[in-house]
């Protein structure tokens, strides 16, 4: 029964993760959109960092931009890397909040941070 309840959940991740979860790599993190829940997903070791992206947004606009995705990343590893807008919360408030199994799965055993990107991109 545990065997068939795992792979389920390891279809479902399986399914998610192949339904257009774009990651992007740059200087060791990993940057995932995710707009049918509406959050940025940046990983960097095992520290996860989450940002909401509201519809309309310009955060939403720069992230459907390819041609300056870079640039952004840039930015965002700089807002990481200064620790400032940073707020520690436990994967229940994440997972409560997007209701994502691909960020439940992939920051499982991370420490989580909510993301301030207003303002910083």
């Amino acid at each position: 029964m545990r065997g068939l309840i795992l792979c389920a959940v390891l279809g479902i991740v399986l399914a998610e993760f192949l339904n257009s979860k774009n990651e992007r790599r740059l200087d060791g993190y990993r940057f995932q959109y995710h707009d049918d829940t509406g959050h940025y997903l940046v990983i960097k070791g095992l520290d996860c960092y989450v940002a909401d992206v509201p519809v309309g947004s310009t955060l939403q606009t720069k992230l459907q931009d390819n041609d300056h995705l870079d640039d952004l990343e840039r930015k965002v590893i700089g807002v990481v890397e200064s620790g400032t807008g940073l707020n520690r919360v436990d994967l229940k408030t994440i997972v409560d909040r997007y209701q994502d199994t691909l960020t439940r799965a992939l920051c499982f055993r991370s420490t989580m941070y909510i993301m301030d990107l207003s303002g910083k991109i």
